[in-house]
């Protein structure tokens, strides 16, 4: 999962540039919320991909919701740990990343990962990908500093 949120001009530059880079197969994305200038722009650069849109808050999660469900999941559980007492601080259990995500304020990008995380559990993927812990900065992906 590459993390990150971008500023952009008018003319989306850095988001085509994901865009172009990433070429996903499937996009995610809050239903109502994509706009149409970006809609196309995903329809203009991607060959044929899957839109996923999600209901905003059920099915896209907040920041807040994101960071509930992956606190109280078994996402980042060690087996070896067995069972723990509920006094156990569970966002000490959050890849570095998230916990840095969290300290910046970075509401839009944990949303998105809540987004991600929602759609992968309703496919029975999130357990088997989230718990890989393969959290990077977008920065690491786009080169940018």
């Amino acid at each position: 999962f590459y993390l990150g949120e971008i500023e952009d001009d008018e003319m989306r530059t850095q988001f085509e540039t994901v865009l172009l880079k990433a070429k996903p197969k499937e996009i995610v994305y809050p239903k109502g919320c994509l706009n149409k200038t970006c809609l196309n722009m995903i329809r203009r650069h991607l060959d044929n991909p899957i839109l996923n849109a999600l209901q905003p808050g059920e099915q896209f999660w907040d920041h807040q919701r994101t960071l509930a469900e992956l606190e109280t999941g078994t996402y980042f559980s060690d087996p070896l740990e067995g069972n723990q007492s509920p006094e156990v601080n569970k966002a000490q259990k959050l890849p570095e990343l998230l916990h840095q995500l969290v300290a910046e304020k970075k509401d839009h990008t944990l949303s998105s990962l809540g987004g991600a995380v929602s759609y992968l559990r309703s496919l029975k993927l999130d357990m088997e990908l989230v718990s890989m812990k393969n959290f990077r900065p977008l920065q690491e992906f786009d080169g940018s500093t």
